[in-house]
């Protein structure tokens, strides 16, 4: 754009274009005045220059150049519809009067001047607003035409036949022309009117497209775990934050480089997997991977990559998740759980050896001696107070360490929720103090971090309560609390496999007992009901007050257990799982348990309708 309409900058297109079209007509015709000045100037010598006819000429194109200026002026100021019907009555007028003052030397050219004059009319079709500017600028030529010819044939005697029959015929043309432009205003002004709610239009899309790159951009970034956008040659387009602070690089050096360049690899086998299943499904979701970074420390990752198409060029965004931590705690987890069953197994041996060792010693006191059998009866009475101590002893080192451990995870745990909660608790602060551009959004978003703190929040009270150690059998228990708690901890099993329906007693239940303890045994009767269901199913938790007994029912519809094995399930190592995934022991511990709360334990089940355990404690 001319820096003379710079005016014009934030309008539309079609207003731009018509504004320019006005000042290159305007410039055209200060240019073309001036050249005719300047001819005008030097083609007279000065004593003709000054003849009344000369003189005439002259000051009309100087005065036509004033207001060509002056049109220039409007349109600098935003008046280009105003400019350009100025330019079309200033060239007319001024055209007419040096024809009026020229005399007869004009006749000769008449016919290029009226051609020139339909031309000048036709100007509006460039405004297209008001279409009958042709027919009055058409009406006004024909009028002055008129004049011109009247005053012509009075002072040069031109016959009145040839005045008149030239009249009509150039009268027609200028009507033609008029009509001729009214028809090409009117499909002109439909034109930009169509063509200017196009553009419009196009640029909402415009403005729409670049919102959306905007938004993602900007959640691109934002993003808390790393993210990449690859060609298909793993050559890098973009990434965020978090990818340039895990790799220690800058986003600028990343862009046209892989992760090779970097030092990072990823293992081979994992490497082809990953390859093979973006070429297959298009997508990787959930990928557990290896890489090995440029210090040559290995991360287990877990991959989500999707293949994307921009600009008609595939390409692929990919994110991934640390797990390293997790997984080394996964491994100590199971380092612990290997080392406890050996444990469990040799101190299971020594008893088995023992154990024989006393039913030989025994069988050589009854073959001996028939007096001592008083003496056996008393051995037979150590010998399952025996056993009772080796559950107990197996039970309290199994809760030691396993408490140690959850313990230890919980209060790992707790540190970086208090970081969240601070952070929450700020952003919270921030945005009702400043407010935020989309404020339906932000509580959405500040709602979710809430629920998810409260949700890791519970677990962690689950899990101190579970590890809690306490010799007291006289602790004040919140019956329902407890359930509650056993069913956050073993949320991670029941999660997409089970539904717990709970029909608990309408008031809580307050009850005297080792809280720890009876959270093994609900934890212990959850666990055996989530392995009874292969796919899919429901526990259903009853609780209830039948006049001194608190009763609680735990139901679930998974495969059963025949009729001729209910008698033994609580027995010290039975089990009816598979070698290596169970020790027998743990409704033994849960019956030892119950047995020390003066409480009952019993068994319905049918194959493939599922089981019932019924507790009963005494309560008052």
């Amino acid at each position: 754009m001319p820096k003379l309409l710079r005016t014009y900058k934030d309008s539309g297109f079609v207003i731009q274009e018509k504004s320019r079209l006005i000042y290159y007509l305007c410039v055209i015709a200060l240019t073309a005045v001036f050249l005719l000045l300047a001819f005008q100037l030097f083609s007279h010598p000065l004593s003709e220059f000054l003849y009344r006819s000369t003189l005439t000429t002259s000051g009309s194109l100087l005065i036509l150049f004033v207001l060509l200026l002056v049109c220039l002026f409007l349109l600098s100021k935003g008046h280009y519809i105003l400019s350009s019907h100025l330019l079309a009555i200033f060239v007319m007028l001024i055209t007419w009067l040096i024809m009026m003052l020229g005399g007869d030397k004009f006749l000769a050219q008449l016919n290029y001047i009226i051609i020139g004059l339909m031309i000048l009319s036709m100007l509006p079709l460039i405004m297209a607003k008001h279409r009958y500017s042709v027919a009055l600028y058409s009406a006004f030529n024909i009028f002055m035409l008129f004049i011109f010819l009247t005053y012509s044939a009075d002072n040069y005697d031109l016959v009145q036949s040839s005045k008149w029959n030239y009249l009509i015929s150039v009268s027609v043309a200028f009507v033609l022309v008029a009509l001729l432009g009214m028809g090409i205003c009117f499909i002109n002004k439909k034109a930009f009117e169509k063509a200017e709610s196009d553009l419009v239009g196009i640029k909402e899309v415009g403005d729409d497209i670049k919102q959306s790159n905007e938004l993602f951009k900007t959640l691109f970034e934002s993003m808390p775990i790393s993210m990449s956008l690859a060609d298909m040659n793993a050559k890098l387009i973009m990434v965020n934050k978090a990818f340039c602070k895990d790799l220690g690089i800058k986003p600028e050096d990343a862009v046209g480089k892989t992760t090779a360049d970097f030092g990072v690899a990823m293992a081979p086998e994992h490497e082809q997997k990953f390859v093979e299943k973006l070429k297959k499904d298009g997508f990787v979701d959930n990928l557990e991977v290896s890489v090995v970074d440029k210090y040559g420390a290995r991360h287990e990752l877990y991959f989500y990559a999707t293949v994307l198409t921009i600009n008609n060029q595939k390409a692929v965004l990919s994110s991934n998740i640390d797990v390293t931590e997790k997984k080394q705690l996964e491994f100590k987890l199971k380092e612990y759980n290997t080392k406890l069953e050996e444990l469990v197994k040799e101190r299971t041996e020594d008893l088995e050896a023992s154990n024989e060792e006393l039913k030989a010693t025994n069988e050589e006191i009854i073959e001996k001696s028939k007096i001592i059998g008083s003496k056996n009866h008393e051995l037979s009475e150590a010998l399952e107070l025996l056993k009772t101590t080796q559950q107990k002893l197996i039970q309290t080192e199994k809760m030691a360490s396993l408490g140690l451990l959850t313990a230890g995870v919980a209060h790992e745990v707790n540190n970086p929720l208090n970081y969240i909660m601070g952070a929450y608790s700020a952003l919270e602060n921030y945005f009702q103090e400043h407010g935020s551009n989309e404020a339906a959004k932000t509580d959405i978003l500040l709602n979710s971090i809430a629920v998810g703190i409260e949700r890791i929040s519970n677990i962690i009270k689950g899990l101190n309560q579970f590890s809690r150690q306490n010799d007291s059998m006289d602790e004040a228990c919140d019956l329902h609390a407890i359930i509650d708690n056993c069913i956050v901890i073993l949320h991670n099993k029941l999660k997409h496999k089970v539904d717990i329906i709970k029909k608990y007693f309408n008031e809580p239940i307050i009850l005297r007992c080792y809280i720890s303890q009876l959270h093994q045994v609900f934890v212990n009767i959850i666990v055996n009901a989530i392995q009874a269901i292969p796919d899919k199913g429901t526990i259903e938790i009853f609780t209830n007050i039948e006049g001194e007994r608190l009763i609680i029912e735990i139901s679930d519809d998974g495969v059963g257990i025949e009729e001729n094995l209910l008698a033994n399930i609580a027995d010290p190592f039975f089990t009816t799982k598979a070698p290596g995934e169970g020790t027998g022991l743990g409704l033994s511990i849960t019956q030892t348990i119950i047995n020390d709360h003066n409480g009952e334990m019993k068994f319905e089940s049918k194959i493939n309708k599922g089981t019932k355990v019924t507790l009963s404690f005494p309560y008052k």
